[in-house]
């Protein structure tokens, strides 16, 4: 009796220990809810207290990833000096700097370079944020990405559409002379057969056509599946 008495009591112990371990492992994500809640003062009081600056949320959301959704340079700065991951994505691929080229941050943008992020990080789709910058129609925004190492060719995969798919067919002349002369492929296609031109010519673009015809592309070219 006083066996089986003993062996209870040490499985007790043990898991007491081990729903300790459990407890300490949680991550505490006080600053990364700052940081989502826009609340700064409680962000600098953790970053005093040298908190985790890289939990996640369950979507794997840092408090980086949030600063730069705010565009908000200086907690941004505050938490890279800290030794944020400036490189760290959430579920769906979304990195800090894709952020902040979806906001068409030109300071954001060169800050997280900078501090050494990768411009060919693509979200979980294939879209870099060299795309997502021709989208958002910053063009200092799409020379400072180029400027970096940007890949200009690289292509979404499911639909494999290009940075200058995305300003041709949204009317971008500038951005599109900007890919054009940084040698962006005028002969792309979709998965769909849509070519550059092909997309003015769905939107009756007059002027972007006279542009890729003048960049070298034949007017009678036809996307891959011969349209």
């Amino acid at each position: 009796m006083l066996r089986r008495i003993r062996v209870a009591a040490a499985l007790l112990s043990a898991l007491f220990i081990i729903s300790g371990i459990a407890f300490a492992a949680e991550p505490d994500l006080r600053l990364v809810n700052a940081a989502a809640g826009q609340d700064r003062a409680s962000m600098r009081t953790l970053l005093k207290q040298k908190v985790d600056v890289n939990a996640m949320r369950p979507d794997h959301s840092t408090a980086l990833l949030w600063t730069a959704h705010w565009n908000d340079l200086e907690m941004s700065d505050l938490l890279l000096r800290a030794g944020a991951k400036v490189n760290a994505d959430d579920d769906d691929g979304v990195t800090p700097l894709s952020q902040a080229a979806g906001n068409a941050s030109l300071p954001m943008v060169q800050k997280l370079l900078q501090a050494g992020a990768d411009p060919n990080t693509a979200r979980i789709s294939g879209l870099t944020p060299l795309m997502t910058a021709a989208h958002t129609a910053n063009v200092e925004v799409v020379k400072t990405l180029l400027a970096a190492g940007a890949k200009i060719n690289a292509s979404t995969n499911e639909s494999k559409a290009t940075a200058l798919m995305w300003a041709v067919s949204d009317r971008n002349q500038e951005i599109t002379k900007v890919l054009i002369e940084a040698h962006a492929d005028v002969h792309a296609s979709t998965n769909k057969g849509l070519t550059p031109l092909l997309f003015a010519a769905r939107n009756g673009d007059i002027e972007m056509a006279k542009i890729l015809i003048a960049a070298g592309v034949n007017v009678n070219e036809a996307g891959s599946d011969g349209t």
